[in-house]
């Protein structure tokens, strides 16, 4: 079973644009000394051998150079640094600096993914999910996608909502679903939003309720979500005044709430 609503989470390149957005090593700027990281890493240092290979992969400080990242992100990984493990088997995913070697890769995703970090978790579960080790295996890409969503990471939260709306690697589960759906909408991820808008609007897995689907489907189109946009646009044409109304009132408390929410951050992470 493969949804069409599934199928836009996910692209033949997807697994390298979520390493990019939650995994890319970040080296300070005091750490740009080639020679001194250099150094670190002959000695065995394994962090200082994942930044080395961060260097070479992004050209930082260096010329890029796939070959070179995939050494010293491998001489990494065989010491157990999980960071180095993820980028290790994210270049042998996509063949940079060696032939592509999806089921090589899972192994390396699996070790960074059992130390709890969530990008290989995601790579991981993403590999199952398309088959690229050599068949599709949903009940593990579930596995795996779960523990990133229970994580707090927005994007499994929705896939794995999507997961349990259809049916695919767990039982189907449309309250269940609408809660992961819920969790990555309160956190702004518009595909979760417009999910969550639809099931208020169907009643599927939640209550029928049009004020909360206007909500969550207005929130979505503002991300820009088309989906949810042009659900909204035929949705909106059944509504009475008063009830779009109220749609509205919902939409305006919800930025009220979530503006001193982020206030309340901002003065605590200022200390005041």
């Amino acid at each position: 079973m493969n949804p069409p609503a599934f199928k836009s989470f996910f692209s033949s390149r997807r697994l390298f644009f979520i390493a990019l957005l939650f995994a890319a090593s970040v080296i300070r700027a005091e750490e740009i000394n080639l020679e001194k990281v250099k150094a670190e890493a002959d000695k065995g240092n394994a962090e200082a051998q994942n930044n080395l290979g961060t260097m070479y992969f992004q050209g930082q400080g260096v010329k890029k150079d796939d070959t070179e990242a995939l050494k010293w992100f491998r001489k990494a990984a065989e010491q157990g640094d999980a960071m180095a493990q993820d980028s290790f088997g994210r270049m042998l995913a996509h063949g940079q600096g060696a032939p592509k070697d999806t089921k090589e890769a899972a192994k390396w995703f699996e070790k960074a993914a059992e130390q709890g970090l969530v990008p290989a978790q995601i790579h991981l579960g993403t590999l199952y999910y398309f088959g690229d080790t050599g068949s599709k295996n949903y009940p593990e890409a579930a596995k795996w996608l779960r523990r990133a969503a229970t994580a707090g990471n927005a994007w499994a939260q929705n896939t794995l909502g999507v997961m349990y709306q259809h049916g695919m690697g767990v039982s189907t589960d449309p309250k269940e679903a609408a809660a992961w759906y819920r969790k990555a909408a309160e956190q702004g991820n518009a595909k979760a939003q417009s999910n969550l808008g639809q099931m208020y609007a169907s009643g599927t897995g939640v209550k029928k309720e049009n004020a909360q689907a206007y909500l969550w489907l207005t929130l979505a189109k503002e991300r820009g979500e088309v989906t949810g946009q042009n659900f909204l646009k035929e949705f909106s044409a059944d509504l009475s005044p008063e009830q779009i109304a109220e749609g509205n009132r919902l939409v305006e408390d919800y930025r009220l709430k979530l503006a001193k929410a982020q206030e309340s951050q901002a003065a605590a992470a200022s200390g005041k």
